[in-house]
């Protein structure tokens, strides 16, 4: 069955970059009425005092964190703001993880940020250090957001119609008929509003589906077809789809995951992953997790198999 998950507290890091606001506009989008944003601005110690033209106290950055949410039809009350100077022995990334890893069910970052802002280096560093180092050390659910359609670029309060529904999401799902891949199917269902679709994506191994012993076993067709349908009437959505793909050559499952998902102008692509129990070897996620963090040009959202 379908999980319906609960309200839950959506971190979020801003360092002024853009994509940290379009990080922030993507959660948003995918909150509903009783969660909550905490938006988190962590800087150098000292920065609040004018040492850093991007640093913000904990009044300006709530004030334009409500502003912007109120044009996705959340209330102030949702808002949540935390403006933190760190001590020299403590890095941004460090404070970002335990805070969300402590407070929050989904924690949200942009994939780079001001440092490929400003070198304009983040088409050959798809990940940046801060985002990267979110990745592998969060246990909630984390959001690497990249907005390549512009869905989340700023708009003025003017240009937006209040009486109409936030812009619909496309959103989509990898699934391989793990635990893990359900529990990430059950989060999407709980990010998407009445007007968004949803996708559950399936690499196999390139067997007919009717002679694969493994699809057959697990049985991801019937299972994904129907969970599709059921979130699609439970939450009114545009559409619920399961397709199946075949992996040929050398494509692997991020690859083909990656591509069908920018031909598909996908919002956000959930995966489960496994964590890997020797980053010793620099290895902390599944292959298809890690590839698709660093090769998609959509958000992705990483779902871990922490208790």
């Amino acid at each position: 069955a379908t999980t319906i998950m609960r309200s839950a507290t959506f971190c979020v890091a801003v360092d002024g970059s853009h994509v940290s606001y379009q990080a922030m506009r993507l959660a948003m989008s995918l909150m509903q009425r009783k969660d909550t944003l905490l938006v988190l601005h962590a800087v150098e110690e000292g920065s609040l005092a004018g040492k850093d033209a991007n640093a913000m106290d904990a009044d300006t950055l709530h004030k334009n964190a409500v502003i912007e949410a109120l044009k996705y039809r959340l209330l102030a009350e949702q808002v949540q703001a935390e403006s933190i100077e760190l001590k020299p022995d403590r890095s941004v990334a460090q404070f970002l993880v335990s805070t969300a890893n402590t407070r929050g069910k989904v924690f949200v970052v942009g994939a780079s940020g001001r440092g490929a802002e400003q070198s304009k280096s983040s088409a050959s560093h798809p990940l940046g250090s801060v985002a990267e180092q979110c990745l592998y050390h969060s246990k909630c659910p984390i959001i690497l957001a990249r907005d390549t359609l512009g869905k989340f670029a700023f708009k003025h309060p003017e240009d937006i119609d209040q009486s109409k529904p936030r812009p619909a999401l496309n959103l989509a799902v990898a699934v391989d008929g793990s635990n893990i891949a359900k529990r990430a199917f059950d989060r999407a269902v709980s990010f998407v509003s009445p007007g968004d679709s949803i996708a559950a994506y399936h690499v196999h191994d390139g067997m007919h589906l009717s002679t694969n012993p493994a699809f057959l076993l697990k049985n991801v067709k019937s299972l994904y077809e129907a969970e599709c349908a059921k979130a699609s009437a439970l939450r009114h959505l545009k559409g619920g789809t399961f397709e199946a793909m075949a992996r040929r050559g050398g494509d692997t499952i991020a690859s083909i995951m990656s591509a069908k998902c920018a031909d598909e102008h996908v919002d956000l692509l959930l995966l489960g992953s496994i964590v890997l129990a020797d980053p010793t070897k620099g290895m902390y996620l599944g292959s298809v997790a890690a590839g698709c963090a660093k090769q998609a040009t959509t958000s992705v959202c990483i779902i871990k198999n922490y208790a």
